[in-house]
């Protein structure tokens, strides 16, 4: 050993690894697992002893007392807010629906100090002045915060998202990289001086009157979390990334993002879109997977809803009883059933609407070629069966995509995979109450993500508001799993 370790002062000799001193010197080298000295049969758990687990569960007076801290410190935050005129004091005034069937339209607040009992839309008229003073769109007023696309927003200015265009090539007052024309500004925040907005309902009220207070918030009858994704779409600056892992909808994993825009359009007009309805694709696999069903119905992504090789792909990955495809064609969301054990298609469309002949020829190749992969003969093929059940009636808004989501989730909880035209035999749209059950799920599952990834550099009062309100939320479902 002394040796040894004289060599290894002057450079001769290196240990390393399992050539160590002690293996050199007696000329033995190390055994994984072996603990040396103490005898072949002694392992490493039974001479040091078993590690400890630590404990997974938390008690019901831990859990209690953090959501007190929550509730203390979200207090003391809405404090803080309010001294500094972020949130509005009065009471929320309920919503009235914008003229595209908005679900979540929001809704003013005055203080005019003598308010009558008088039907008061929540709708505003934005003018322009090119140079003459002209109408050119409606929209809604938003209190969110003093800040939009990172700059302050002046004493004069307001936040509006456009909810009906009137003059579409009208240039917009504060042009931005994304919106420049009155027609591009739906479904974003824009600026919009004060001077040019006018209330529908009280023409002739003077502006100091019109702006005492903040505007508008989200409707207090809608749930917390809907409430949570007005704030973070107004602080959201870039898309988030959302991974949709392999097995929700193909056996390769999704890359997909979710826009401010995205967001705007499920709460303002109701509007899905591609990336939005991806994303509840990944919550109804996670009720999928807690469910008995998990192997029964398999999801197919609406990137790809329009490729006959995709959709064969896909059905002959899993062998699933039914396959629900949100397929959004001219500007509309549809939804098929595809059952290619019994060579069956159910086709919901709220427009009433039947599919093309190339999308029926491309439903027909897959089914075809599913019936070759099992061994039947071309011969012996079952002949395809469309059927169309009687869904809910579209009316004049953007509604469609929240009916699509609607309807995946009853097929799922009321476990149908045939007779469709007998479980579904509907007479008019949905209610209100109908569809924010979707809307609610959405926003939990896009809070959640959004809050996981949330950096500290990003933190600012209004988002450290966002994180406490919607954690608090979030901890409170799952008080009953404790």
């Amino acid at each position: 050993m002394d040796s040894l370790e004289e060599q290894q002062s002057s450079g001769s000799f290196k240990a390393s690894g399992s050539n160590d001193l002690l293996a050199v010197a007696i000329g033995k080298p190390d055994h994984p697992c072996r603990v040396r000295g103490v005898g072949r049969g002694c392992t490493v758990s039974s001479y040091f002893g078993k590690r400890r687990q630590p404990a997974d569960m938390v008690s019901r007076e831990e859990f209690n007392k953090t959501i007190a801290t929550l509730a203390e410190m979200e207090n003391k935050l809405e404090m803080i807010l309010s001294s500094q005129s972020l949130f509005c004091k009065e009471p929320l005034t309920p919503g009235v629906k914008s003229a595209k069937g908005s679900n979540f339209s929001a809704a003013p607040n005055l203080a005019d100090g003598d308010q009558t009992d008088e039907h008061i839309n929540d709708e505003y008229e934005l003018y322009v002045e090119d140079p003459q003073r002209r109408l050119v769109a409606y929209g809604c007023i938003h209190d969110l915060g003093s800040t939009i696309h990172n700059l302050k927003l002046k004493t004069d200015e307001v936040r509006v998202t456009v909810v009906r265009v009137v003059v579409g090539d009208a240039e917009v007052p504060f042009p931005t990289d994304e919106v420049s024309k009155v027609a591009e500004a739906p479904q974003n925040f824009i600026v919009w001086p004060r001077r040019l907005i006018e209330h529908v309902g009280r023409k002739g009220i003077s502006q100091k009157e019109l702006f005492l207070k903040p505007q508008s918030q989200p409707d207090k009858t809608h749930s917390d979390v809907l409430k949570s994704l007005w704030f973070a779409a107004a602080e959201i600056k870039q898309p988030q990334y959302v991974c949709i892992e392999a097995g929700v909808v193909s056996k390769n994993k999704v890359d997909t993002y979710i826009s401010q825009q995205d967001i705007m359009g499920l709460l303002v007009s109701g509007k899905i879109s591609i990336s939005a309805m991806q994303f509840y694709n990944r919550y109804l696999y996670s009720v999928l997977r807690l469910s008995e069903r998990n192997g029964k119905y398999g999801l197919i992504s609406p990137l790809h809803s329009n490729s006959d090789e995709t959709l064969q792909a896909r059905i002959e990955e899993g062998d699933f009883e039914c396959f629900l495809a949100p397929i959004y064609e001219g500007n509309n969301w549809q939804l098929m059933v595809l059952c290619p054990k019994y060579s069956y298609v159910a086709w919901f469309c709220f427009l009433q609407n039947k599919p093309t002949k190339k999308m029926s020829s491309k439903i027909e190749t897959a089914f075809n070629a599913y019936q070759m992969m099992k061994g039947t003969h071309s011969r012996q093929f079952k002949k395809l069966k469309w059927v169309y059940p009687k869904c809910c009636k579209q009316g004049e808004g953007d509604e469609c995509g929240l009916f699509v989501m609607r309807h995946m989730l009853e097929i799922i909880k009321l476990d149908i995979t045939d007779s469709f035209e007998k479980a579904f035999n509907m007479q008019g749209p949905y209610t209100n109450d109908d569809i924010d059950v979707v809307s609610r799920q959405w926003a939990e599952c896009f809070m959640e993500l959004y809050l996981m990834n949330l950096k500290p550099s990003e933190l600012s009062l209004e988002s450290v508001g966002i994180w406490l309100r919607t954690i608090k939320l979030l901890w409170s479902y799952s008080e009953c799993f404790l």
